[in-house]
This record gives structure tokens, C-alpha cells and sequence, in this order.
């Protein structure tokens, strides 16, 4: 079972509105996206599992949208400075096998 980001890399600008919509509609397993280190204003998420999703860690990550398998959700944010921020499913051995990509702002 190929697990991955589609698309692996997501281009935005800094100080404009995102709205990232995450499909795992067609994954029987639970995913989530994750983005450990970025600086964001204005986060809010539409249809994902609430706060503590995986052991209450989402106090710690700057964005974290977890989705149980056959669902989407929304991840609605504002990044505020440039870079290059790696994205991953925390999921155990998921960002191993390959589930991992790059959310580029400028």
C-alpha cells in the first residue's frame, strides 16, 4: 500500500489566506498532516479529529490535521514568513515509507 502526499509539494504566499483541503476519502487508514516548526497565524480546521488526536500532541505542532480513513477535512491557516517546511503524516511509519512532502512559502 503506497502511502504519500499528492500532490509532494505545495507552493503559497506568505501573509495571504491558505485553504488546504485534505482528502483521505480514498484510504481506509487513519492519516493525518503534520507541520512540527512554522510560523502561522489564523489556524482553523474543518472536519478532522479535535485536539489530541494522537496522544495530545497537537499543542506542539504548528499545523496538525488527523483524519480517520474514508474522510477530509479542511486545514484553513495564514504562514507568515517565507521557508521551506516539511509536512508528514505522524503516523508510525508512515513519513518512512515516503509520506512526507514540502509546503513552500514566499
Amino acid at each position: 500500500d503506497l502511502v504519500t502526499f499528492d500532490p509532494p509539494q505545495i507552493a503559497v504566499q506568505a501573509g495571504k489566506p491558505v485553504r488546504l483541503a485534505v482528502d483521505n476519502s480514498e484510504s481506509a487508514s487513519p492519516h493525518d498532516f503534520t507541520i512540527s516548526v512554522m510560523p502561522v497565524s489564523g489556524v482553523r480546521s474543518e472536519g478532522s479529529e479535535a485536539a489530541g488526536g494522537h496522544g495530545g500532541h497537537m499543542q506542539e505542532n504548528a499545523l496538525h490535521m488527523a483524519l480517520e480513513g474514508k474522510t477530509s477535512g479542511v486545514l484553513e491557516f495564514t504562514p507568515t514568513e517565507p521557508g521551506e517546511y516539511e509536512f508528514i503524516c505522524t503516523v508510525t511509519g508512515h513519513a518512512v515509507a515516503g509520506m512526507r512532502g514540502k509546503l513552500i512559502v514566499t
